[in-house]
């Protein structure tokens, strides 16, 4: 009996072992979109945008109104260059106690849309029918050991056209101030 437990001991020992030792020698990369914006991230030399609350604007814009009104809001923060493009880096000043805050981004790309967020914020893109909720919130393990950076990550399908971006602060929102950048996954 005790032979038989010595073998399947020895035999458990040496799976152990040789699992552990693939474990050693994988090496996991972050995707080519995730060191983009990483990049984008890390880089001092983004564009700022001063973020107003809608009230400034328009009293009347406050929940659930401002559903109603997308299109007159996206050409308001327009006119005043609240608006985001794709592939460039932003730094977001808001107000310190506003909880959320609207940019318009133009999307010229049907498709995938990542928006990547070196602060803990919610994002709905609203658009002139409805709210468009997220495909993913998932960030890769490679992408949070390689780039500390990205708190947040979010994955959308839109087509072209002109959103209304709606940065939600949480609980766990660090600053007023946040850098953000949206790319496309290119297909490979």
């Amino acid at each position: 009996m005790r032979a038989i437990q010595f073998k399947a001991l020895l035999f458990v020992a040496i799976i152990a072992s040789i699992s552990c030792e693939k474990f050693r020698t994988e090496e996991y990369h972050m995707k080519d979109v995730d060191i983009r914006a990483c990049a984008y991230l890390t880089d001092s030399l983004s564009d700022t945008i001063y973020v107003r609350p809608l009230t400034y604007f328009d009293t009347n814009w406050v929940a659930p109104h401002i559903y109603d009104n997308v299109a007159e809001i996206i050409d308001t923060l327009k006119a005043h260059n609240i608006e985001v493009e794709p592939s460039m880096g932003y730094t977001i000043i808001t107000e310190e106690d506003v909880d959320t805050n609207y940019i318009v981004y133009r999307n010229t790309h049907a498709g995938e849309v990542i928006i990547f967020i070196n602060d803990y914020l919610n994002v709905n893109v609203v658009s002139e029918d409805s709210i468009i909720r997220e495909q993913s919130r998932a960030i890769p393990l490679e992408t949070v050991a390689g780039c500390p950076e990205i708190k947040t990550r979010l994955v959308y399908v839109l087509e072209e056209d002109e959103y209304l971006l709606e940065f939600i602060k949480t609980d766990q929102t660090l600053s007023d101030t946040f850098n953000t950048v949206i790319l496309w996954e290119e297909a490979r």
